[in-house]
């Protein structure tokens, strides 16, 4: 398993659960929306937890600049998904240099609570490059589901605020558009399935 990321879910809270839906519980992520296909370096399944991470082609799963994670921990199904997402962003204070962070915002998709926030890293320690967390935290009925794009920025006094001339124009440009994906891909492009869900987008989709 990769998991390099400071700041990701560790994988010692995964435990199998047991599933009681008539149809399966399953996590829906659909391709990331970038110019370039991303690949899946991890895929690892134990019951009902797993952990998936994938990269773009042009990255490999020792030395990237952009992940995705998806994790399911069945030990922590029915738990609120705002309090985990409270304990991640704790453990960023002592993780990163300038931290700062969003969240978690509460709501409700498809029948299920789902937590949202934002950690940005200065510089995390012991490295020379800052990171961009956005996380989405799901609560299922046989687990809760963990998903998150990670970035490495370079490093900044202050947490997501980088510093460009006035020549960078451009840079700042894909910059935000790299966020507002970020956001985007994980408000539409991943939710949970399955007989409790009450998302039209379920009824197309079968357990992969």
């Amino acid at each position: 398993m990769m998991m390099q990321s400071i700041l990701a879910v560790p994988a010692a809270l995964l435990s199998v659960g047991a599933s009681t839906e008539k149809l399966p519980e399953h996590l829906v992520l659909e391709p990331y929306p970038d110019a370039q296909v991303w690949k899946e370096v991890t895929h690892d399944t134990v019951g009902a937890k797993f952990l998936i991470e994938r990269v773009p082609s042009d990255q490999n799963a020792d030395h990237y600049k952009d992940i995705l994670v998806a994790m399911a921990l069945p030990e922590k199904r029915g738990a609120d998904p705002s309090v985990a997402l409270r304990g991640i962003i704790q453990l960023a204070g002592g993780k990163c240099d300038a931290v700062r962070a969003n969240g978690p915002k509460a709501q409700i998709e498809g029948g299920f609570n789902v937590a949202y926030g934002q950690v940005y890293c200065g510089r995390q320690r012991g490295t020379s490059f800052g990171l961009k967390i956005f996380y989405k935290i799901i609560q299922g009925n046989d687990a809760q589901y963990v998903v998150l794009r990670e970035r490495h920025v370079a490093p900044s006094t202050v947490g997501g605020i980088q510093s460009f001339s006035k020549d960078q124009m451009n840079a700042v440009i894909e910059e935000m558009k790299s966020d507002a994906l970020a956001n985007t891909y994980l408000i539409k492009s991943v939710y949970l399935c399955g007989s409790s869900s009450a998302d039209d987008r379920c009824k197309a989709q079968t357990p992969s």
